[in-house]
């Protein structure tokens, strides 16, 4: 069976420096604005504001850069949760992964189209209704070939209805023409 436990995930390692990058930055950025405070008191407060501000805009900006570092982790150690919950099947619906990996499936759901484009899977494609991840040529295939017999056989059995229907309704017609012609015979009859 095939496993895909190993496949290296996009971004996995540039995540873990930005983070780290970051958490360095915040640690700057603090140290930048307890020194500015301090050489501000010696030197006077005019130069207290532009090193407030300075080291204030390198503290946000690391804090802003750590966020979206955490949030690319949390969303790379997700992926790698998919992963290990891959095996040797076709295809895999989206509760399966979820119950598999332990992630909601809303998440698993929102997750689906970043981790295609994050994990080299050598065929990896969804339904249309995003409810399943098909692993394979073959099964895609099948998958088409269903869908299409699908809309075949909706489209007879609506061309069977419109044959039922039309043909009901001419029978219906048929029927009320002979009773207008009956009772235009009747009347006929009861004039003479």
């Amino acid at each position: 069976p095939t496993t895909y436990r190993t496949l290296p995930v996009k971004g996995s390692a540039s995540s873990g420096f930005w983070l780290a990058g970051s958490i360095c930055g915040i640690a700057l950025g603090a140290s930048m604005l307890s020194l500015g405070t301090v050489f501000s008191l010696i030197m006077g407060f005019g130069n207290a504001a532009i090193s407030f501000i300075s080291s204030a805009a390198v503290t946000a900006a690391s804090i802003i850069s750590t966020v979206f570092a955490g949030k690319s982790l949390g969303r790379i150690g997700r992926f790698k949760k998919y992963l290990k919950t891959l095996g040797g099947h076709p295809m895999y619906t989206i509760r399966e992964i979820s119950d598999k990996s332990g992630i909601n499936e809303e998440t698993v759901q929102k997750d689906l189209p970043k981790f295609l484009k994050a994990v080299s899977l050598p065929f990896a494609k969804t339904d249309e209704q995003k409810t399943c991840l098909i692993l394979d040529k073959d099964t895609y295939q099948q998958y088409l070939d269903l869908k299409e017999n699908r809309k075949k056989l909706a489209e007879e059995e609506a061309a069977r209805k419109a044959a039922a229907e039309a043909k009901k309704k001419a029978e219906e017609e048929a029927k009320k023409k002979a009773e207008e012609k009956e009772k235009a015979a009747e009347e006929r009859k009861v004039k003479s």
